[in-house]
């Protein structure tokens, strides 16, 4: 399990994940989950097996030449991936993408392959404002309305993940999208 939160503000679209990578609930390591598409002004992130992102990222990025594109990209090889369902062939495991970008503005979205949060594989969904995976108690979502520069209601939902999920940890990363720049800084660190 990984660490995905996305946030939305007027001038900006924000991806926050965790470093850790486990089997089970043992770590083994610390590795990227969020991959910057500078061309398209976009970043992906995954949760699940990590192979998962060069997957994404090798399968729809070269479809696409715009941000608009890359979503165009991606529903076609959600499409894909639900027909080889239909088929027969099982998905290899839960896999959950998180795109945020800008597009006329910020955007984000993401979509599973499976119906582990209540709603159809292969749909994206858009991230009107905020999206914390894994969840949190929702009166502490609901504190991300009112959210400041400082991200301080993100740090405390994230403080909740860390200490909720054992697989949750490592460095965590804020990827922040603007019209014209993507910017990647460590957000906070949670080693143990």
């Amino acid at each position: 399990m990984s660490l995905i939160n996305v946030f939305v503000r007027q001038d900006s679209v924000s991806m926050f994940s965790d470093t850790r990578l486990s089997i089970g609930s043992n770590r083994i390591g610390d590795v990227a989950k969020v991959f910057a598409v500078p061309h398209l002004n976009a970043v992906i992130g995954v949760r699940g097996p990590m192979k998962a992102l060069q997957v994404v990222v090798d399968m729809v990025v070269p479809l696409a030449d715009d941000f608009k594109g890359l979503r165009a990209a991606l529903s076609r090889f959600s499409e894909l991936s639900a027909a080889q369902m239909l088929k027969g062939n099982p998905v290899p495991a839960e896999i959950d993408i998180f795109v945020a970008g800008w597009n006329d503005g910020p955007v984000a979205y993401f979509l599973a392959n499976h119906d582990g949060h209540g709603i159809r594989p292969f749909r994206l969904i858009d991230i009107p404002y905020a999206l914390v995976t894994p969840r949190v108690d929702d009166g502490l979502f609901q504190e991300l309305a009112d959210e400041d520069p400082e991200f301080s209601a993100m740090r405390k939902v994230i403080d909740a993940q860390v200490a909720t999920y054992a697989v949750v940890g490592g460095a965590i990363t804020c990827t922040t999208i603007h019209q014209d720049q993507i910017t990647m800084r460590r957000f906070s660190s949670y080693h143990r």
